[in-house]
């Protein structure tokens, strides 16, 4: 009899506000806000996204998100 392997698939929201991103990946939301700042001394920058209208939100798009992992490796 085969066994079968079974793969777990991790994924996250296509996009996620700046306090998920934070949850998330581990960091606070301080941290979060200076990598989208630019500022972060330990940490690469983050891309992030401003929605337009009369309530402007700020959102990290999972693609972002893993650009920001995989430059982890990096430092």
């Amino acid at each position: 009899m085969k066994t079968q392997a079974q793969v777990v698939v991790m994924h996250g929201p296509l996009m996620m506000g700046v306090d998920d991103f934070a949850h998330l990946h581990g960091v606070s939301k301080t941290t979060a806000w200076e990598c989208i700042n630019g500022t972060s001394k330990n940490y690469p920058p983050l891309k992030a996204k401003i929605t337009g209208g009369g309530k402007q939100r700020v959102y990290i798009t999972a693609e972002a998100a893993a650009e920001w992992r995989a430059r982890l490796a990096d430092r």
